[in-house]
């Protein structure tokens, strides 16, 4: 009887070792189970976290690529304003070649027109040039043909003293010989 008894308690003894060994290896897994849900909430937190650090960074990137944008716009700004102040100075620059070009003309308009002063009295003293050397041609043609007629005068005279002492030679030899 006492080994029955002995094998009864054994037994009871390892019904109870089992079920507290079962109890124990249950609590285990329930604490790993808790562990792996612990694990995976910490995972979950883990990936919020780099979901939002990439939010963040996309946020980082939206805003240097808006300052970027903003950078380009004042680049562009500046280049435009320069471009504008290049232009001002350009025409600036046109409008006083332009004046210079007009002045030189006006300057070129007043040379011509004196040039043109200048032929107009170079031909004005042609003119009385011409008229003096007529006038004194019109004079040494008159003082000639006065010349000439003086000397046909002077020669018709000649002819008729020379016919007159022909004549008086004539009567005188005449005279003689009677």
């Amino acid at each position: 009887m006492a080994v029955v008894r002995v094998v009864v308690r054994v037994r009871a003894v390892s019904r109870v070792v089992t079920i507290r060994a079962i109890a124990v290896v249950r609590a285990v897994a329930v604490v790993t189970i808790v562990r792996v849900v612990a694990i995976r909430a910490v995972a979950v937190v883990i990936t919020v976290r780099v979901v939002a650090i990439r939010a963040v960074v996309i946020v980082i990137t939206v805003r240097v690529v808006a300052i970027r944008a903003v950078i380009i716009v004042i680049t562009v700004r500046v280049a435009i304003r320069a471009i504008a102040v290049v232009r001002i100075v350009v025409v600036r620059a046109i409008a006083v070649v332009t004046v210079v070009r007009i002045v030189v003309v006006r300057a070129i308009a007043v040379v011509t027109v004196v040039r043109i002063v200048v032929v107009r009295a170079v031909a004005v003293v042609t003119v009385v040039r011409i008229v003096v050397v007529r006038a004194v041609a019109v004079v040494t043609i008159r003082t000639v043909a006065i010349v000439i007629t003086v000397r046909v005068a002077i020669r018709a005279v000649a002819v008729v003293t020379i016919v007159r002492v022909v004549a008086i030679r004539a009567v005188a030899v005449r005279v003689v010989a009677i």
